[in-house]
């Protein structure tokens, strides 16, 4: 084991200069490794794709998923002509582009008023709102002060792609030239991911920052005993800065757990430095320098390793867990802990030799060229070991002798304290299941951040948008028996849940456009399916072996959505299926939830 470290010992002894030009190298390539970094967020962060659930929700997102882009218009008056003209103009431009399946708004509701075309006076406008459907007036229009846009995006766009489409319409949005008082916001999960991503980008940044100030603090007041205290400061950044690019080059994600491992890897890593930083101040009162950094990296570095070794262990063993973020927390932490046992191991000797390191404690009567730092060339054996720092006693030394003391109190009372330890484990373990979970993300970013505040206005205006999706595969979903399953089906369902508010299926659509009734047959359900624009129908059937049914529910907490998936799922197994036939009936059913 010692051979590595007797080989790099003397390479540092000997080249320092070479070692610090490579390490440079390294840590330029680090730098731009750091740029590559992305913020991870949405149902990738809590399920892995690989397990049967995350396959089935991510086949339902590629399949059936369609994201909308919310769009907030606010004046003091929204139902003026040249305002309703100028939603009209903006949405009629996002509706050219290539990722957006459609768009809907009040202008649509007032041209189907109007016979197709925008009315072109404010009486005319009053009078289609009046003449209109209460329910549909609402959810576009809650006040003459605000109406909703939707921008519905086609279905299975990747992260990456909706994120470019939301930077397109933002910026159709600032070229367009609202008239005066006018204001356009766009909102939804695409825009509040991208601002999440900025806020956690910011919070990160503080977070580290406030750390390495403590740090800071923490190393002035205990370690200042040693000449360049603040060496392992710079150690710890280095490692940091190695975490980073190691990150971006194994695209490795930044989500909200993976920022709490930050503070963790600062603490550890200020270890590692101050313990290389320590040995070598010691060292260097016994022996030159040059022995001195030989001595420290081949007694020191070793046993570190061993304990960066089970840290690591234990940090690896997060990435067998079923939560991706987790896992990434994990990878996070392994990179970070080797990334500063590196920096110490290289950073500590190489600027030793760089710089001629030297001690700051001094002989009582004082020793000229030992003061001076070289030591070299001069027996240490002939020195008094005795040396004091200049000044009061240091506070570490005091510090030291505290700690002295407890170890001294708790054993001399072993029993006592292995009970009282234990007692809180027990406690902290019968607690553990007591506390709550949230994966909402709304839940982890500031209450008062834009988005989130916009996201809830428009929650209030058009209510809960989520929804529990139930996967049903047949040989023929569109037989009239099929459809009959699915539609009693989703209306016991609502029926019996107070917290599922209603239910969409391929049933309620072939439903509506067959006068509120199943077709009887299977060519008559044909005929009615071939009539329906594929836009609406892709929305709910896969070919004729796959449909979907939506149930939207009201806002929960993740323990009641939890219970609420759990009884449907038993309603599943229980609920009649119909009678098998040569048509087929559903082979299984399939729950996922958002």
């Amino acid at each position: 084991m010692l051979r590595p470290y007797d080989w790099l010992a003397y390479q540092i002894t000997k080249r320092p200069g070479i070692i610090a030009g490579v390490a440079v190298v390294i840590f330029v390539i680090a730098l731009y490794g750091t740029t590559l970094i992305t913020m991870q967020t949405g149902n990738e962060a809590y399920l892995d794709k690989n397990t049967p659930r995350g396959a089935l929700l991510a086949h339902y997102a590629d399949t059936y998923g369609s994201d909308a882009i919310m769009v907030i218009i606010e004046s003091d008056d929204v139902t003026k002509v040249d305002t309703l003209w100028y939603i009209d103009r903006l949405l009629s431009h996002i509706q050219r582009h290539q990722s957006v399946e459609r768009t809907s708004s009040i202008v649509s509701l007032l041209k189907e008023g109007n016979g197709g075309v925008l009315p072109t006076s404010s009486a005319e406008v009053k009078k289609i709102i009046q003449n209109a459907p209460p329910g549909v007036v609402e959810r576009n229009l809650p006040s003459h002060m605000m109406t909703l846009g939707v921008i519905t995006l086609v279905p299975g766009l990747s992260e990456d792609r909706q994120k470019q489409v939301l930077s397109n319409i933002q910026t159709i949005v600032k070229t367009s030239r609202p008239p005066p008082g006018v204001s356009v916001t766009l909102s939804g999960e695409q825009a509040f991911s991208q601002q999440m991503g900025r806020e956690m980008g910011s919070s990160m940044g503080t977070l580290i920052m406030a750390a390495m100030v403590l740090m800071i603090v923490a190393v002035l007041a205990l370690f200042s005993h040693v000449r360049y205290a603040l060496l392992p400061v710079g150690v710890v950044a280095a490692g940091l800065v190695l975490t980073f690019g190691l990150m971006g080059l194994t695209k490795t994600q930044i989500s909200m757990v993976v920022i709490g491992a930050f503070p963790v890897l600062i603490g550890i890593g200020i270890d590692y430095a101050i313990q290389m930083h320590s040995r070598l101040d010691e060292e260097i009162y016994k022996s030159p320098l040059q022995e001195a950094v030989t001595t420290t990296i081949t007694k020191t570095c070793p046993s570190v390793l061993i304990a960066m070794l089970a840290t690591s262990t234990g940090f690896i063993a997060m990435i067998f867990g079923p939560i991706p973020m987790v896992g990434d927390f994990g990878i996070t932490c392994t990179y970070g802990v080797i990334s500063c046992y590196i920096a110490a191991l290289i950073i500590v000797p190489v600027f030793a030799m760089l710089v001629h390191y030297r001690g700051k404690r001094q002989k009582k009567q004082g020793i000229s060229d030992f003061v001076t730092g070289t030591g070299e060339g001069t027996d240490p054996k002939s020195y008094d070991s005795s040396f004091v720092h200049k000044g009061k006693e240091p506070l570490i030394e005091k510090y030291d002798r505290i700690l002295g003391l407890i170890a001294l109190k708790i054993a001399q009372r072993p029993i006592p304290v292995l009970l009282l330890v234990f007692a809180i484990a027990v406690v902290g373990f019968t607690l553990d299941n007591h506390v709550p979970i949230s994966a909402d993300q709304k839940t982890f970013v500031p209450p008062d951040m834009p988005a989130l505040l916009d996201m809830n206005k428009v929650t209030r205006t058009m209510g809960a948008t989520t929804t529990i999706p139930i996967i049903v595969s047949a040989d023929d979903v569109l037989h009239p028996e099929n459809l009959a399953w699915i539609s009693h089906f989703g209306t016991y369902v609502v029926d019996k849940n107070e917290k599922v508010t209603n239910v969409d299926s391929i049933a309620t659509l072939i439903a509506a456009y067959n006068n509120g009734t199943l077709p009887k047959t299977r060519a008559e359900t044909s005929k009615i399916v071939s009539s329906i624009p594929t836009q609406y129908t892709k929305r709910y059937l896969n070919g004729k072996n796959e449909a979907v049914m939506e149930f939207s529910t009201r806002d929960m907490e993740i323990s009641q959505a939890r219970d609420l998936i759990r009884i449907i799922r038993k309603d599943m197994n229980f609920y009649p299926h119909p009678p098998a036939s040569q048509y087929g009936l559903p082979d299984h059913l399939r729950c996922s939830a958002p």
